[in-house]
């Protein structure tokens, strides 16, 4: 047996208490009328065929017992399209019925709106985003240790030309360039006869400068250089990266391709609510306790109006009404019933009974609260503002929706950057939900879409409880000023022992070469000069000339040239 498209009477069409209890005695159908006889009563019911966009409604029983509907237009959020003693339907989704002109079909919807189901208005999608406090907490970096962050952020050299240019490895290398130039120069100094007085004087001066041999060599005294760039570098990324904390009250570090780089790291925990708190912790949980939560309902694409709703909060096997803050229809939202109250606890069940033959789109769903401090600002309150919508595309809300709201506390405790300061709290409440029914689509799937029209009364309840867990978020400094300095000592000694270490490979490897090098390049030298010089003097002389200049030639490089240059 198939389900009837309706009944009589319905939500849309409902009858005299005579006819509701009687039973039917007779049916008779015309062309334009349907009449029903009563027989307790003794009344007869005369339902005329309505025409498209209208519907036939119950007006009231004349002297002779014979109740005659009226043909009136269909409520907003519905239509008709055929000749019929039947209600009207649902406008489809993506449509919409105002209900102030008669039509016999929907119009579109904007294709930015919120249009489900049995809608009456264009609602912007905008005007019920959710709103979800709930943020993923930051995760420590890679590295915690504050050495590791000093040599990657002193000896590396990001790929883009910004990252390049903030770069002390790029400018202790250019310093360094620099000194090899300047080396350059005194080896050119050396090779000709009026550079001894010039050379003399920068060696004098470089020999000053030399942290490497401690005074003795002139070229460490250049090398310097490059240490004392990288080390002032080191000085003023450390120095910024102390107060890289808390990351709520932080910019970006100098020196470092990585902007997103703090002086923090980070521990997550859930803790149960049962466990005992410390002196300490305890002023944030009565905080948290104490807060009152404003309820905001907002009832979307809907005609029921403040005198159709009624609250009740559920208290064991009793119903207590309470009383709204607020109660308005379409001045925040088109086409809906906004509804507002003060929550008497945290743990509670509410109900929102509606009657009259209408149907809901969605319901928007707020929570707020507001903030507050301790006594100096060590735990704060923050700011509760919650809001979710509920609705289903292709459906309008159950006859009776149910949505349970979990509030769940959250706590960030942040310790001082030094040891007098002090450690603060910060808490909110984060709320989730679950449903359990927010549409009928299945029982009218199973039993038959007559049953949507046949209800006079909308119930959506709302249940708020607390878990039994808390969740507590810590925030620490990598490290503390103390710690920062005595590592930027152990730097400078190491980078000090890095760059010796360098330059005695450099003395004991390359230099000899080097060396070696120049040794032939003046021996060349030298016996052209010899040749030249026997040229132009006596024969007799000649060869006394050319042995001396051996000699001479001979002699320099291997004593004279590792004096001048490394000494």
């Amino acid at each position: 047996m198939s389900a009837p498209l309706f009944t009589l009477p319905n939500s849309q069409q409902p009858a005299d208490s005579s006819t509701s209890t009687s039973n039917i005695l007779l049916v008779v159908v015309t062309h334009a009328n349907l009449a029903i006889l009563f027989g307790y009563s003794e009344v007869v019911l005369v339902i005329p065929f309505a025409s498209a966009s209208m519907c036939s409604q119950y007006s009231s029983f004349n002297a002779n017992s014979i109740g005659l509907m009226q043909p009136t237009s269909c409520i907003p959020g519905t239509y008709n399209d055929i000749t019929t003693v039947g209600p009207c339907k649902l406008c489809p989704t993506g449509t919409k019925n105002s209900g102030y002109s008669t039509i016999s079909s929907c119009t579109a919807c904007n294709s930015s709106s919120f249009c489900p189901l049995g809608s009456i208005a264009d609602i912007p999608l905008s005007s019920v985003n959710n709103i979800s406090q709930a943020l993923a907490y930051p995760e420590s970096p890679d590295s915690i240790i504050f050495d590791d962050i000093l040599i990657q952020a002193m000896f590396s050299i990001g790929s883009t030309p910004s990252c390049i240019l903030v770069s002390p490895l790029f400018w202790t290398v250019i310093v360094i360039a620099m000194a090899l130039l300047l080396l350059s120069i005194v080896g050119i100094l050396q090779l000709v006869r009026w550079g001894g007085k010039h050379r003399a004087v920068i060696v004098r001066i470089f020999r000053q400068t030399d942290l490497i041999g401690e005074g003795t060599l002139w070229m460490g005294g250049l090398m310097s250089f490059g240490i004392i760039v990288l080390v002032c570098f080191a000085y003023v990324f450390s120095n910024s990266f102390v107060y890289l904390y808390p990351i709520e009250k932080t910019n970006s570090v100098p020196f470092a391709c990585d902007t997103t780089m703090r002086n923090a790291k980070f521990s997550t925990s859930l803790q149960l609510l049962a466990t005992p708190r410390n002196q300490e912790e305890a002023p944030i949980f009565s905080l948290l306790d104490s807060q009152q939560f404003t309820l905001e309902v907002n009832f979307v694409q809907t005609l029921f109006n403040c005198s159709s709703l009624t609250i009740q909060q559920i208290i064991g096997v009793n119903l207590i009404q309470l009383p709204w803050l607020n109660c308005s229809y379409g001045e925040q939202i088109p086409a809906t019933q906004t509804v507002s109250l003060t929550l008497p606890a945290h743990q509670m069940t509410l109900n929102f009974i509606l009657g009259g033959p209408y149907y809901i789109g969605g319901a928007y769903v707020c929570l707020r609260g507001s903030s507050a401090a301790s006594t100096g600002s060590i735990h704060f309150r923050q700011v509760l503002s919650f809001c979710q919508m509920f609705y289903t595309d292709n459906q309008t809300l159950a006859q009776a929706t149910q949505i349970n709201i979990q509030l769940t506390k959250v706590i960030n405790r942040t310790t001082g950057l030094s040891p007098s300061d002090t450690t603060k709290y910060t808490g909110i409440w984060i709320p989730t939900f679950t449903i359990e029914a927010i549409n009928d689509e299945l029982v009218y799937f199973q039993q038959g879409s007559y049953l949507r029209y046949l209800t006079n009364v909308t119930t959506f309840q709302v249940t708020f409880v607390e878990t039994p867990f808390f969740i507590k978020n810590t925030q620490d400094p990598i490290a503390r000023q103390g710690e920062i300095i005595f590592h930027n000592v152990l730097f400078t000694i190491v980078a000090l022992e890095i760059f010796g270490l360098v330059f005695l490979i450099v003395k004991l490897t390359m230099a000899p070469v080097f060396w070696f090098i120049v040794a032939k390049i003046q021996k060349k030298m030298s016996n052209r000069v010899g040749v030249v010089e026997d040229n132009n003097d006596a024969p007799i002389d000649a060869g006394q000339n050319l042995e001396a200049a051996q000699k001479n030639t001979t002699a320099q490089p291997g004593v004279e040239l590792n004096r001048l240059f490394l000494r």
